[in-house]
């Protein structure tokens, strides 16, 4: 379903309220036009997923404590690239392992 120009908590919007791949609810909220917004939020998504890796599961990325920005701009690029790097090769590994064989 999709409703145009709706207040919701004070803010005028565009909702969109529908299922998500997963089959679960997905109730989004935004200015931008209500039909394309499962796709920006697939992508918000993902780039959610990328920080929070970054800050935890293994990179621990603020445990660094660095005060300089030019440091942390070279640190998060090159973390970029590993996390990038990474992930490409466990997809690629992925697609290569075979299903086992049902009886």
């Amino acid at each position: 379903m999709i409703f145009s120009n709706r207040l919701v908590d004070g803010v005028v919007g565009n909702v969109y309220v529908g299922t998500g791949k997963d089959g679960e609810l997905l109730f989004l909220f935004g200015n931008l036009e209500a039909s394309t917004l499962p796709k920006y939020y697939e992508r918000r998504w993902t780039i959610e997923s990328f920080f929070q890796n970054l800050k935890g599961r293994g990179f621990n990325l603020e445990l660094t404590h660095l005060q300089s920005s030019e440091k942390l701009k070279k640190l998060i690029a090159c973390v970029a690239l590993v996390y990038d790097f990474c992930s490409n090769t466990s997809l690629y590994e992925h697609r290569k392992v075979q299903k086992i064989k049902s009886w």
